[in-house]
């Protein structure tokens, strides 16, 4: 039954003097929306004319239609398979609008309103379908992950098909994804986080793109030759060397071993940082001495 002809019935159901659960029942519906509708004013119950009653305002009851909206597809939900519409009308956005500004996505709404009898957030879940825009087949809610860009704050690929395209956006883009999470590691403990990509790629063109204690070319990482973990330093041109993996391991939250390779390394950074080679190996001294907790860090 569509929507008009849904209010007609009600409608007629009203003037003959049912109630509102009982029209409800009667049109395999439930007693809220005819609660809503007649406050949006699109069903009336008739009352003895009076003149000095004033016509009651129906302005503002938007919210009613849009929670309407939103418990149709749960109840939907329980009794059978709900597929989330794909060709979205403009009261569908304004639904879905709602939905993210009140809730903050669907699976919230779920788990706020209709957390009863049995038919919590899961089960629902697994009876709400969507189509993901990258693989294109239709998947059960819980496939999916919250994303408030999207419509119902649902994202619109699929858990597994978002995976597949991190990793391979990962793997195309190594440089770059290093270079963003050893920058957020500095950030979070406050410390310098200046590092550009241009500049790393500077100091792996320096090196030859080989590790700079080892002279490997297999698998080379960022390095901060102060460590994070000290307190001091930062992710930033003047603190940040190439090693591979092995050699990055056994460093840790060291210095290195006096080696002819890394007095190599302390001129490089020295020159970098417009000191001195033996002001810089000073200052690296004071900065294992002084170590500070994240919680100093300004």
């Amino acid at each position: 039954m569509g929507r008009k002809e849904f209010i007609e019935a009600a409608q007629e159901l009203l003037d003959a003097g049912h109630s509102q659960t009982k029209v409800a029942n009667l049109l395999d519906s439930y007693h809220l929306k005819i609660k809503r509708l007649l406050k949006r004013g699109e069903l009336e119950i008739y009352e003895a004319f009076d003149e000095d009653v004033v016509e009651k305002d129906v302005v503002g009851f938007e919210w009613l239609l849009h929670e309407d909206a939103l418990d149709s597809i749960a109840r939907e939900a329980i009794r059978g398979k709900v597929v989330l519409a794909e060709d979205r009308t403009k009261e569908d956005e304004e639904v879905s609008t709602y939905c993210k500004e009140k809730y903050g996505s669907l699976f919230k709404y779920l788990e706020k309103r209709h957390s009863f009898n049995g038919y919590g957030h899961d089960v629902l879940c697994e009876n709400i379908y969507k189509t993901c825009s990258l693989c294109n087949e239709t998947l059960t809610l819980d496939q999916f992950s919250p994303k408030k860009l999207c419509y119902l704050g649902v994202s619109a690929s699929c858990r597994g098909c978002l995976s597949k395209k991190t990793a391979e956006y990962y793997s195309t883009n190594y440089e770059r994804m290093q270079i963003h999470r050893q920058k957020r590691r500095a950030w979070i403990m406050s410390l310098p986080s200046t590092l550009t990509e241009d500049e790393w790629d500077q100091i792996l063109s320096d090196f030859n793109h080989r590790c700079a204690l080892c002279c490997s070319g297999t698998n080379i990482s960022l390095d901060h030759y102060i460590p994070l973990s000290w307190g001091w330093g930062g992710t930033t041109k003047n603190n940040s060397i190439p090693l591979c993996r092995s050699c990055n391991s056994r460093k840790r939250n060291s210095q290195l071993p006096d080696s002819t390779r890394k007095t190599i390394i302390e001129r490089y950074l020295a020159k970098k940082n417009d000191m001195t080679a033996q002001e810089f190996r000073q200052y690296v001294d004071w900065c294992e001495s002084n170590k500070r907790p994240v919680e100093e860090v300004v």
